[in-house]
């Protein structure tokens, strides 16, 4: 039966894509370039005092500079890099969590770098990063 008054279901229908439409459009039409950032409800006490200082800026001296010369002769210049980056040269790889660990010896190598300046060290994180990036696909996939 054909009625000149809509039913329930053209109702909700018809009302619900005018609410997808006015959703859709409302933040084009407030200010398509421009994200404006809301005030704190609480100001601060005291500015941030914080200073970013660059790792090579940093000595480690002592104890603790002992064992960060310790571990980037001893262990992150002996580590096989290989395994690290084998699931990002043959995807998969042989385990799912496989690949977060070439990042993490990057991180690491590269500070240890930062600190002692280590030339085969630095050698050895050129390689891993140009095997790296030698792995992306031309999509930009890595993993």
């Amino acid at each position: 039966m054909n009625s000149p008054h809509p039913d329930r279901r053209q109702t909700l229908f018809g009302l619900t894509i005018a609410g997808l439409g006015a959703s859709f459009a409302a933040p084009t039409m407030a200010s398509p370039n421009k994200i404006e950032a809301l005030p704190y409800l609480v100001s601060a006490r005291l500015n941030n005092a914080a200073e970013m200082v660059k790792a090579s800026d940093v000595a480690l001296g002592g104890w603790l500079g002992n064992r960060v010369t310790a571990n980037a002769k001893n262990r992150l210049l002996n580590i096989d890099t290989a395994p690290l980056l084998a699931g990002f040269i043959q995807k998969p790889g042989s385990h799912p969590w496989i690949g977060e660990h070439i990042g993490k010896w990057l991180h690491a190598a590269t500070l240890a770098w930062a600190n002692n300046g280590d030339a085969a060290l630095r050698t050895k994180i050129d390689a891993a990063a140009s095997q790296l990036i030698a792995a992306q696909e031309n999509d930009g996939y890595l993993g």
